[in-house]
């Protein structure tokens, strides 16, 4: 398994949410590119994600965890959705492509059947909680890893 920093994901973080961003169309989806995607594979993609601070963890529970193609297209939509969340819906027909699951309790989620390829991996999740003056405090954000699933062996990732 690989897995590394997503870079447009960060890039897009280091921005802050910039304001006056002006996006070109989303990248084209290159349907023989694609194509592997909508397959069903032999791998599997399990994991939890959750915050940390202070050496507790705050699970991400009930919350919708993303295996994304690491395709151009999908990078466009993630950045301009996930992230900044003014860019377009998934469009039905990329649908078959992103594999959608949701946190359980302890954050565990899993995807079965996915094909071999590069992925992905994410999760937007926020917490809150009490400061010592009883104000509350808002943590968590994205959090994401770049995966590749590769002769249908099983991969693990923890996001946090």
């Amino acid at each position: 398994m690989r897995a590394a920093p997503f870079a447009l994901l960060a890039a897009a973080l280091a921005c802050g949410g910039c304001q006056g961003i002006t996006y070109t169309p989303l990248a084209p989806l290159d349907p023989r590119g694609a194509a592997p995607y909508a397959m069903k594979g032999a791998g599997s993609v399990t994991g939890q994600a959750y915050a940390q601070s202070n050496g507790d963890k705050s699970w991400a529970a009930g919350k919708k965890v993303y295996l994304v193609p690491d395709l151009p297209h999908f990078q466009d939509w993630l950045k301009r959705t996930i992230v900044h969340g003014n860019g377009p819906n998934l469009d039905p027909q990329d649908s078959r492509y992103v594999r959608i699951a949701e946190a359980d309790d302890a954050g565990s989620f899993s995807f079965a059947g996915v094909p071999d390829g590069k992925y992905v991996v994410l999760v937007v999740a926020y917490w809150e909680y009490p400061d010592p003056t009883g104000n509350m405090i808002t943590k968590g954000g994205p959090a994401s890893e770049e995966i590749e699933v590769a002769r249908g062996a099983p991969v693990q990732v923890d996001l946090h």
